[in-house]
């Protein structure tokens, strides 16, 4: 008969406590979900579709697994061939209650935003920016 040395199982046992944590974590980061990259806002001017008191339309699409219920944003507005931001004021738009469920998409409209130098709204390329989610548990 061949007896182990004492020290054999509790090192067994240790080994196969870190194995057991280290694939936990394993599993557990590979299946997380950044939902907030599920969430996207498109932004346009379009008074067929508003009006021409609030045209600029805003269209929230989730889809992420949890209904949205709550979002907040910046929007950026760029003149056709620049890359610089035209926007008066940068404060953060806010959709609280909007509640889109997985897979839906929402339309509001709102006014046409401050700019800082004088340009046709409607030939303006809009983007929303600084996207700050809120899931329903």
């Amino acid at each position: 008969m061949h007896v182990r040395p004492f020290w054999f199982f509790p090192l067994a046992l240790l080994v196969a406590v870190v194995g057991l944590i280290a694939y936990n974590q394993s599993t557990s980061q590979s299946t997380y979900v950044d939902r907030r990259l599920q969430v996207s806002i498109l932004v346009k001017y379009d008074v067929a579709s508003c009006s021409s008191e609030k045209p600029i339309r805003v269209t929230i699409s989730n889809s992420s697994d949890k209904t949205l219920q709550e979002i907040e944003w910046s929007i950026a507005a760029f003149v056709p061939g620049r890359n610089t931001d035209i926007m008066e004021y940068q404060s953060p738009y806010r959709s609280p209650y909007i509640y889109v469920e997985p897979g839906k998409a929402i339309t509001l409209c709102y006014i046409t935003p401050a700019l800082r130098e004088p340009q046709e709204p409607s030939q303006l390329r809009y983007v929303a920016k600084d996207l700050v989610p809120d899931f329903q548990d």
